[in-house]
């Protein structure tokens, strides 16, 4: 399955401060970087990602506003004016077709804006994602055009949306848009390997690419009217087709997309996942008393013996007793009581503790070993002398 490859051929980690250039002749490359821009608010922000960029490289605005148009008055930019449909994808396919394939290499570029306040940390993830992985220095450009002279590559695109819902790079998803995709590509006339199993990796119309792997995506003589009118849909929108099928059109040509990522903003995400997963377990551990892999492992064991078995004991009181317990009512599983080796108490956690001296075993009765690992072989051997085998071990580590 296409999102079930490996590590190595999805993924590509790219230097962004050390230039690890093999072939001499990039400065003399066509490359060209097309940048779709709508919110004022933000053109510093991605002035600073411009501003690196080597002086080779041709940089193209397109806008909808002319205040954003004219805060690009330098010579180093070349500007158009778009109309106010189609967003970014319009930008693609309309204003900047008749440029796309004076060059040998591109990047498509946009801004994004959270559309409610909450949103906002999650966008601002997003849009260092879609920035960095693109534009992180001059030393990264010339690094990705060289992956592009010496590999299979067509393009490279951003990660896929993390976040608040973790979204696309973890669970992938087609949304509302496979049929969609489906269509695209027969009037297209692409030829790929389509199947509602294998996620898509492009979620954005940003990118790298050899200008060549996209001229069936142009083939269509493409038109602002061919976009929705704002408001537009969060979803199912041509937009949106057009996104998913990046890569098929790269596919139709022989070459591979790769999900591309600048040495930085790897070090910087792989800290973010550290963050998410820790707050993640905090979680688990207080509402199901789940804080590792094994304790996941626990969960669905515990739960299967539960229902082989009506009466449910816990043999150990301590804090692992304890600690099974709290699992087991995360999962309405009521254990009957503790039972304990030497019995110092006749409750613990709210149920009776029993001594096994004086335990009466019964038919559908199940125990689950729930003392320090120290102690688990002797218990094992204490339930089996009594000729009882229905027990498990809650795990610990």
């Amino acid at each position: 399955m296409e999102w079930l490859r490996k590590i190595e051929d999805l993924y590509c980690i790219i230097s962004d401060n050390k230039k690890v250039v093999s072939n001499a002749n990039i400065d003399s490359l066509r490359v060209a970087i097309f940048v779709n821009l709508f919110y004022e608010e933000q053109i510093e922000i991605y002035k600073n990602y411009l501003n690196r960029l080597p002086a080779f490289v041709d940089i193209i605005i397109m806008s909808s506003k002319d205040t954003i148009l004219e805060s690009f008055n330098s010579g180093r930019f070349k500007t158009i004016k778009k109309e106010n449909r189609g967003r970014d994808i319009s930008a693609l396919l309309v204003t900047a077709k008749k440029l796309i394939f004076r060059y040998e290499y591109i990047c498509f570029v946009h801004d994004k804006k959270e559309k409610r306040s909450e949103q906002k940390k999650y966008v601002d993830l997003w849009i260092k994602n879609l920035w960095d992985n693109m534009l992180q220095s001059s030393m990264y450009v010339y690094n990705v055009l060289d992956v592009f002279q010496n590999s299979n590559i067509g393009m490279l695109v951003p990660l896929p949306p993390y976040g608040k819902d973790i979204g696309a790079w973890l669970n992938g998803g087609w949304g509302e848009n496979f049929e969609n995709v489906k269509s695209l590509a027969n009037s297209l006339n692409i030829s790929a390997n389509i199947l509602y199993e294998n996620h898509p990796i492009t979620y954005s119309t940003v990118f790298w690419a050899r200008s060549k792997v996209l001229k069936k995506l142009f083939s269509k003589d493409w038109s602002y009217a061919d976009f929705p009118e704002e408001p537009m849909k969060d979803d199912g929108e041509i937009n949106h087709a057009i996104e998913r099928i990046l890569q098929y059109v790269v596919e139709d040509t022989g070459y591979e997309t790769k999900i591309v990522l600048s040495a930085s903003f790897a070090g910087d995400f792989i800290e973010q996942l550290h963050s998410d997963m820790s707050a993640l377990w905090n979680q688990l551990d207080t509402i199901f008393g789940v804080s590792t892999y094994r304790g996941l492992d626990n969960y669905n064991r515990i739960q299967s013996f539960a229902k082989e078995h009506s009466d449910i004991y816990l043999y150990g009181a301590g804090k692992r007793g304890k600690e099974c317990h709290k699992l087991c009512r995360a999962l309405d599983i009521i254990p009957k009581g503790f039972i304990v080796t030497n019995k110092n108490d006749s409750l613990a956690e709210g149920i009776p503790v029993f001594s096994i001296s004086d335990f009466l075993f019964t038919e559908n009765m199940g125990i689950i070993i729930s003392a320090n690992s120290s102690y688990q072989e002797d218990i094992k051997r204490e339930l089996e002398k009594r000729n009882f085998k229905e027990y498990i071990i809650y795990e610990t580590f």
